[in-house]
Parts: C-alpha cells; sequence; structure tokens
C-alpha cells in the first residue's frame, strides 16, 4: 500500500501543518496543488509558492504536485513543473494531471522524464497507458476498481482486445454516473460505494446533496450490469497479491455486491 496525503492549502504555514501532519502519521507522500481562491493569479506567483511548498517537503515527505485548473483557477505549466522538478528533485515524485488534456500530460513527462504523470480522466486510462504515462488515479472509479485493475492488467499482458473491453466498461460507469444530471460526482460516488459495501453511508455534507434512493438503486442496478459476467477479467484478480484482511479482499474481489 502506499497512502498519499492531500495537504493543500492557499497558505504556506497551514500547509506545513499538514505537511507534518502527514509526515508524523506515517503517510508515504504529500499531494500539493497550486494555491486557489485568487484565480488567475501570474504564473510566477503560481511558481513561487508551489517552490517554497516543496522546500518544506525537502528531508520531511516525498511530494506529488496536483494540476486540477478547473477547480484552482491557477495551472502547473509544463515548464514550471520542469524547473520546480530539478530544484526539488530530492523530494518531488511526480505529477497529477487532472486538466483533462492528454496532450498536456505528455508535455509533463517531457518535462521531467524521470518522475511520474499520473492521469485523472477515467476515458482516457488507456490512451494514458499507450502514450506510456505512468497510469491512472481516479475518484470515480472507486465502486469498479475491478474495471481499472482489468485494464491495466491487460495492457501490461499485451491483451489489447480485454483492454479495450476494460475501456468501454470504465466508460459505460462514467455514463451512468452523467445520467443523473445536475448531480455532482462525489454524491454519485458515494451512493456508488454504498451499493458495493454494506453499511456505507453515502451522506455529503453542504454544499453538496445526497443522492436519493432511487439514484443509488440506479447505480446499483448498473455496476451489476458492468460487474455482473466479470468473469472474463477474473484471471487478472488471481494475480494479484493482497495484503488486507479477508474482509478487504473479498470487497476487491467484488465478492459484497449485493444480489438484485
Amino acid at each position: 500500500q502506499f497512502v498519499i496525503v492531500h495537504v493543500s492549502f492557499t497558505c504556506l504555514t497551514d500547509l506545513r501543518q499538514l505537511l507534518d501532519h502527514a509526515r508524523d502519521t506515517g503517510a508515504d507522500a504529500v499531494l500539493i496543488l497550486p494555491p486557489y481562491y485568487f484565480a488567475n493569479v501570474p504564473s510566477q506567483g503560481i511558481e513561487e509558492f508551489l517552490d517554497k511548498a516543496l522546500s518544506d517537503c525537502t528531508d520531511c515527505i516525498p511530494a506529488f504536485l496536483y494540476h486540477f485548473p478547473k477547480h484552482t483557477g491557477n495551472a502547473i505549466t509544463p515548464e514550471m513543473y520542469g524547473r520546480l522538478a530539478k530544484k526539488h528533485e530530492n523530494c518531488l515524485l511526480g505529477i497529477k494531471d487532472s486538466g483533462g488534456n492528454l496532450q498536456d500530460s505528455i508535455a509533463f513527462q517531457k518535462a521531467a522524464p524521470n518522475l511520474r504523470v499520473i492521469v485523472g480522466n477515467d476515458r482516457g486510462a488507456l490512451d494514458v497507458l499507450k502514450a506510456g504515462l505512468s497510469g491512472s488515479v481516479t475518484g470515480a472509479m472507486n465502486p469498479a476498481p475491478e474495471l481499472l485493475m482489468a485494464l491495466y492488467r491487460a495492457f501490461v499482458d499485451g491483451k489489447m482486445d480485454e483492454a479495450e473491453k476494460a475501456q468501454g466498461r470504465i466508460n459505460e460507469w462514467h455514463d451512468a454516473l452523467a445520467a443523473h444530471q445536475g448531480m455532482e460526482e462525489i454524491p454519485l460516488v458515494k451512493a456508488g460505494m454504498s451499493a458495493r459495501i454494506e453499511a456505507y453511508s453515502r451522506n455529503c455534507r453542504a454544499p453538496l446533496l445526497t443522492a436519493s434512493p432511487a439514484v443509488t438503486d440506479a447505480l446499483k442496478a448498473a455496476l451489476h450490469k458492468l460487474l455482473g459476467d466479470f468473469d472474463v477479467f477474473r484471471r487478472t484478480w488471481s494475480q494479484t497479491e493482497y495484503h488486507g484482511d479477508e474482509a478487504e479482499k473479498k470487497m476487491w474481489k467484488g465478492l459484497l455486491l449485493p444480489s438484485t
């Protein structure tokens, strides 16, 4: 297991406190966004902020940067990333790119070839691997992690037909989420998780709205459709090494999917 803790903050003093907490609680690495709230600030200011944050990580804990301009209003450019990678080679592990543009992800890789580029775009998960990037980190696929793992294993094994089929099912899950217009992804993902794991709460705190029982039932039906004949991918799971307890093993193998 490799635990990455999100420590982003608009103030470096608070960010340092979160860094210390992550280190003291045994996290393997941290994830750092550019400063947010003040959007579209000069790129020089963004770089100075991240430079200081990474300086605090040196001799403390490894770090990934996090490019998510949709939510921060501030971008990490490949050029900026390359400079920071050279300056902080002792602590910077890579970047998570949720910008939605594969060409930008490739540019990040070229800017720092020895570091990891992890992409947050499920519909492009297979294209990410084809481009030689490290892989995907996703929130939306938490209710069906088997699909991402099946895609990765099939790609590594050179079984592109299986990889394409897994990507197709990933896309179907996203179609099921998108069918509930007006709802944010997080409440829908929590509803999907509650359909997989007994007693998992779908409740959300304001301003997010909790998915209704009807929405949860619809997502449960979608999961049954996508995972009901998962034997085509079961081979990949038999080769996976598990480190958790028996309940965790069953969850990851999809054996706790409730019956309809």
